[in-house]
């Protein structure tokens, strides 16, 4: 999952940041561990922009770039994907019998 959240994740005890990292740790997703801001202003520090994966699923990079291509710092996520690869299988016949 990633965007841009306007919840500032900076401030973890307060709101929005705080239901934010809630519903992160309620779905069993993590974001960043060293939180940086992706959003400077003269006035403020804010980190909005968040990328989250599965607790599964480990980073090998979570930075913030420094380039200016909009008013928010790109997320640069690279991450290391193992485990169980299912095997997809074709539906080619599906029921609607039972459908309401």
């Amino acid at each position: 999952m990633a965007g841009d959240f306007n919840a500032n994740i900076m401030l973890p005890s307060n709101n929005p940041g705080k239901g934010f990292l809630d519903m992160l740790e309620t779905a069993n997703l993590k974001g960043p561990t060293n939180i940086e801001p992706t959003r400077i202003t003269a006035s403020t520090s804010l980190c909005l922009d968040v990328v989250a994966a599965s607790t599964e699923i480990s980073f090998q990079v979570y930075k913030i770039l420094d380039i200016a291509v909009s008013d928010h710092l790109p997320v640069h996520v690279e991450m290391i994907l193992e485990g169980r690869r299912t095997k997809l299988e074709p539906i080619l016949r599906r029921s609607y019998i039972q459908i309401h």
